[in-house]
């Protein structure tokens, strides 16, 4: 992978940095393995690690050293977060849409099996794929998101507004 045709980069501290494209043909459903190096103490500098908490997906983080071309990890620590990568964006074919799945933890993955892919909006990509629907499922859940108001809350929300 490149940056601006960089085999690396930097990243400022609260900036976002994207890699150049890949080409890769990739099925779909498929899952992903995707490495990153970082060199030296990840927890040293002032800015906190990207991450996704509740990922439900087993993720290494490996000893010291470069081992983005390992296909084997030894002695590595299985973490259920995803660090550093908050999405992979593909160039899909023009006969095929998107549908956006918006919401809070359910969406996003909460309680779901790990390492099954059983996410609500994982079901329906495979159900829209099942039925010969050639469309894209993102899954744009946030953990801790509100999507709706209880009564409660609004009955306080409003008291506040008065």
């Amino acid at each position: 992978m490149l940056f601006r045709s960089r085999s690396s980069t930097r990243i400022p501290a609260g900036a976002v940095v994207v890699s150049d494209p890949v080409a890769l043909a990739v099925a779909p459903l498929s899952d992903l393995a995707i490495s990153v190096f970082v060199p030296g103490d990840t927890g040293a500098g002032t800015s906190p690690l990207t991450m996704h908490a509740g990922a439900n997906q087993t993720n290494y983080v490996s000893g010291p050293g470069n081992h983005v071309a390992d296909l084997d990890l030894p002695g590595a620590t299985p973490l259920p977060s995803w660090y550093f990568l908050s999405r992979v964006e593909v160039a899909a074919p023009r006969d095929v849409g998107a549908v956006v799945a918006f919401g809070d933890s359910i969406t996003d993955g909460a309680r779901t099996s790990p390492d099954t892919n059983s996410r609500w909006p994982d079901v329906l990509a495979r159900r829209l794929a099942q039925a010969g629907i050639k469309a894209g499922v993102l899954n744009l859940g946030i953990a801790g998101n509100r999507v709706f108001l209880d009564r409660k809350s609004t009955r306080l929300n409003s008291s506040h507004s008065q």
